[in-house]
């Protein structure tokens, strides 16, 4: 015969398992809807070990912590646009901040800057959006379309991005990175062994754009770091 205690511990138990399955089919739902909107295949823990060297799962759980709380010092290797790979299709990762915005999308030539053709994803509260663009290379033009909750669409720049369209134009460019070669070795040598908040400083501003240029006779002619 049952007693009241076992019948009360026979319906917790049937309703934990309600609950275990519903966040599942929720889980299964919206890894779906990844898929339905990049048009890419699903992310999945046995997709990472495809490449060991770029996870499908570019934005951690940790990674999201970190920078909500202004920790993540290395956030710039997730955030912009980084060349990946997702179940064995080459292409470009793109993530950007924007907490308070209804929706984002990538545009670029590759989608004719169309806003509705390639939304992101928002990474639960993180604020964080993630997209991933196939076959996309190095050297290509993009923004951000930042759908606001008043029905506006703003072009952004990406804030963490490489390197950028040539003026007049504003939009970013994808660049490779991961083969520049720094050459500052010796400053930074230098800077670990002294103490720097006991030097003296001086700050002095200039634009070099408006006097350094590399051919004076070519409207263009500057440097590539003005």
């Amino acid at each position: 015969m049952a007693t009241r205690s076992s019948a009360g511990k026979k319906l917790t138990s049937e309703k934990t398992v309600k609950k275990s399955a519903a966040k599942k089919s929720t889980a299964k739902k919206s890894a779906l809807r990844v898929v339905e909107q990049f048009e890419t295949l699903e992310v999945s823990k046995e997709a990472s070990k495809c490449n060991a060297e770029l996870d499908p799962v570019f934005i951690t759980e940790l990674d999201r912590y970190l920078f909500g709380q202004g920790r993540n010092y290395k956030i710039y290797e997730k955030m912009g646009a980084h060349p990946a790979t997702l179940f064995g299709k080459k292409g470009m990762h793109f993530a950007v901040w924007a907490p308070h915005a209804k929706a984002v999308s990538i545009v670029c030539d590759r989608n004719n800057w169309d806003v509705t053709a390639n939304y992101m994803l928002p990474l639960e509260d993180s604020g964080i959006y993630e997209g991933f663009m196939e076959d996309m290379g190095y050297d290509e033009l993009y923004k951000f379309a930042i759908h606001t909750q008043r029905g506006e669409v703003l072009y952004k720049a990406d804030p963490y991005g490489f390197s950028a369209e040539f003026r007049p134009g504003t939009a970013s460019k994808t660049a490779d990175v991961a083969d520049y070669k720094w050459g500052d070795a010796e400053w930074l040598s230098k800077r670990a062994k002294t103490p720097t908040f006991a030097q003296p400083i001086s700050i002095y501003e200039c634009h070099i754009g408006s006097w350094r240029k590399k051919n004076r006779e070519e409207k263009n002619g500057f440097y590539t770091y003005v």
